[in-house]
């Protein structure tokens, strides 16, 4: 198996040569057993306090979402502040700003675009039959395992912040580097190339800079690329409808404010109610006139807008 290119000094000094029973030896340091709680682990850290936990705690149960990923999303605690209280607390290493060496396309391989996008992860060298594998979520052990049987070697995880891994997910897979964001910049996603190119032209001569795409996945895609502004989404497509691009984008705190207009053309009168619930910013019903687009989409942006200012 080809290792990573030779001028990657940085990643041969982070990961050094690592034979699989020194790994091993060092993932059995911390066992679940002994294993420290994130919680605890920031507040020794003098991050967060005792009482922050016992408050963010029941919106983890309610949101359903696991404690360090909502200490980031309401700002808590930085990217970085996470990554390092993970390592901490599953005995690992943490790489960082690794987008800008090489990685050849034998280690990208390894693990399937796909799959490096949905779990965020992104394999970094290999080594004596080993992967290190650059990790957002050491406890994705379904996933990382599954790699393990496929590739038929050994894993070993390294944390990194989100932004790292989707930046070098962004160049690597996509070919792309990740654009600052443009003020106008709006995604249409419909399976239906016509309909795609009558919503662009009902909004190219607004003045705004469209980026379209076939389906939910490739969608998701192109906004970790782009950043766009607001997305528009048929509900109906294949691989990953509507409903699954705006629960990926809620998933990112870098995404997750982005406004997504559900289209659809369902005759279910509760569509509407279900699409809000579920967390659209704004609902059109098929066949879609061109007033009524033009000005969701307006509102859309300038509360987006907003949001973004009281937050920043």
């Amino acid at each position: 198996m080809s290792e990573m290119s030779n001028d990657s000094k940085y990643l041969m000094k982070v990961l050094k040569t690592a034979p699989t029973k020194e790994i091993k030896e060092e993932v059995k340091h911390v066992s679940a057993s002994t294993r420290k709680k994130l919680g605890e682990i920031l507040v020794e850290k003098g991050i967060i306090t005792s009482l922050t936990v016992e408050r963010i705690l029941p919106l983890c149960t309610k949101a359903r979402k696991r404690f360090g990923t909502i200490l980031e999303e309401i700002g808590l605690i930085s990217s970085e502040e996470l990554a390092q209280a993970l390592a901490i607390q599953y005995g690992c290493k943490i790489v960082t700003d690794f987008a800008k060496y090489q990685f050849s396309q034998e280690v990208l391989k390894l693990v399937p675009m796909e799959t490096a996008i949905e779990h965020i992860l992104f394999p970094l060298k290999v080594q004596n039959n080993v992967l290190a594998l650059a990790v957002y979520d050491p406890t994705n052990e379904k996933v990382i395992n599954n790699l393990k049987e496929n590739n038929k070697m050994q894993i070993h995880p390294f944390m990194a912040t989100r932004k790292d891994i989707n930046k070098a997910i962004v160049k690597y897979y996509l070919n792309k580097d990740i654009s600052e964001s443009i003020d106008n910049t709006i995604i249409i996603v419909d399976d239906d190339k016509l309909i795609l190119k009558e919503l662009s032209n009902m909004l190219k001569g607004e003045g705004y800079n469209i980026i379209t795409a076939c389906d939910g996945y490739e969608a998701y895609k192109a906004i970790i690329s782009n950043k766009p502004k607001l997305v528009i989404t048929d509900k109906t497509m294949p691989k990953f409808s509507g409903y699954d691009l705006l629960d990926s984008l809620k998933n990112i705190p870098e995404t997750n404010r982005i406004p997504v207009i559900l289209i659809s053309i369902s005759n279910n009168p509760n569509e509407e109610a279900t699409a809000y619930e579920k967390g659209f910013f704004d609902y059109i019903s098929k066949p879609v006139r061109e007033m009524t687009l033009k000005a969701k989409v307006k509102r859309a942006l300038k509360s987006h807008s907003h949001l973004i200012s009281f937050h920043s």
